[in-house]
């Protein structure tokens, strides 16, 4: 199936709370090449936390700096916390970008895989 078919998928899974079809569809569409704001954008939309840990990633690593646009579409408080980790790389400081990434977005994260086990059945048993 072609990328914006397994985007369908994906979509009708959480609409469904079909947790086993949305990782499936995840696991093939993480194969391809997506832009860091669109798997930003997306990650929150369905609940998939290494899409939002490799976008922040990404944007912290590219070199043009994040637009206004683009941190009004992953959301401001997020955009800002973006800068915050680009100046601790700027800055030289010791640690990795992913660590700083994990602590620095720690709460949503967490948030995060919080509602990706809601969606699965097993969340809904809790």
């Amino acid at each position: 199936m072609k990328t914006d078919e397994w985007f369908s998928v994906l979509k009708l899974a959480k609409m469904w709370y079909f947790a086993e079809i949305h990782a499936i569809a995840v696991d093939k569409i993480t194969t391809q090449s997506m832009d860091p704001v669109e798997m930003i954008v997306l990650a929150k939309e369905y609940f998939v936390t290494t899409w939002l840990k490799a976008g922040y990633v990404q944007l912290v690593n590219r070199k043009s700096v994040l637009s206004v646009e683009e941190a009004g579409r992953i959301g401001f408080p997020s955009g800002i916390l973006v800068f915050h980790v680009r100046e601790k790389k700027t800055a030289g400081a010791s640690g990795s970008i992913e660590s700083w990434v994990q602590t620095t977005f720690a709460e949503e994260l967490k948030d995060m895989e919080k509602q990706h086990q809601h969606f699965t059945f097993t969340g809904w048993l809790r």
